[in-house]
């Protein structure tokens, strides 16, 4: 995309300029231009337009003479123009996903003037003099850091936060069983951990737990293991599914998963089940903190 300078067709006659153009009716613009920010400032909200409105350098110009802090964009291309053009604070609304835009958000042309809606958000936490704490917050802030100085280049399937309609992320933890067969033991998809079934047994397959409680503790252990590994907790569980060797059990597993379960506490089913030599096994769907 490039920036067309609009000076040297001023003055002109209709039959002179260039086709396809676009003619503007500028007493109508710079008062539509006024009002916006008039309606912006009597919210005591800060404007910044989005330039696909027009994609015009000579436009996105007089938004700020008449008071918008910046502009946002949409596209890598946008961003490239702008910075051609010379402004200075361009806001790019969306994920910087992929290697081209990752490429175009910190190429030294762009660096200084555009920011992501992710880095913003890792910017103004901490500008308040306090570390992010919660695990989806670290995750973002390092995630956000990586990408801008290159260690990746693509943020949000590192956060669990996914644009790009089906896609799929594979997840694993070091201290929960690994995935034996065709399956994974959890997959992020469009902000939900899918969480294959786990059983109460340690990193290298050996039965953990004597009692029905022992089992259920290493079960939920395994899984909120995975569910770490994706940035999130079993505490943001919406769904689970219960499969008990035993159905006389049900009221023991209640009070043993309120160890790990929070209010309101997920939808589920339970089935009794041949479970050959152990018994409980749980599978879950958990919300990925900032997910969509």
């Amino acid at each position: 995309m490039t920036v067309t300078a609009l000076s040297g067709l001023i003055d002109r006659s209709i039959d002179e300029l260039p086709t396809p153009a676009v003619l503007i009716d500028m007493p109508t613009l710079r008062r539509n231009i006024v009002r916006m920010t008039d309606v912006a400032r009597g919210f005591g909200v800060a404007l910044r337009p989005h330039w696909k409105t027009s994609k015009c350098a000579e436009v996105g110009r007089m938004q700020l003479e008449a008071g918008a802090v910046g502009l946002t964009t949409a596209t890598a291309g946008e961003v490239e123009a702008l910075a051609e053009a010379g402004f200075e604070d361009v806001f790019w609304a969306y994920p910087p996903v992929g290697s081209h835009r990752i490429g175009v958000c910190s190429g030294p042309g762009t660096r200084s003037t555009v920011s992501s809606a992710a880095s913003r958000l890792c910017r103004s936490v901490t500008r308040s003099g306090s570390v992010p704490t919660t695990p989806a917050l670290t995750n973002m802030h390092s995630h956000v850091f990586a990408v801008e100085h290159g260690v990746v280049d693509d943020i949000w399937p590192l956060l669990g936060h996914h644009q790009k309609g089906t896609e799929m992320q594979q997840i694993s933890a070091l201290t929960a069983p690994q995935a034996a067969g065709t399956y994974s033991s959890g997959i992020v998809s469009g902000g939900f951990l899918f969480l294959a079934g786990q059983g109460p047994f340690n990193a290298e397959g050996a039965l953990v737990g004597e009692t029905f409680a022992d089992q259920v503790r290493q079960t939920f252990s395994n899984l909120e293991a995975v569910a770490a590994a994706a940035g999130t907790s079993m505490s943001n569980t919406v769904r689970i599914g219960v499969y008990l060797n035993d159905l006389t059990d049900w009221a023991e597993f209640n009070e043993v998963s309120k160890e790990f379960l929070s209010t309101p506490y997920p939808a589920r089913t339970s089935i009794q089940a041949d479970l050959n030599g152990f018994l409980v096994e749980v599978d879950a769907i958990v919300a990925i903190a900032g997910g969509e």
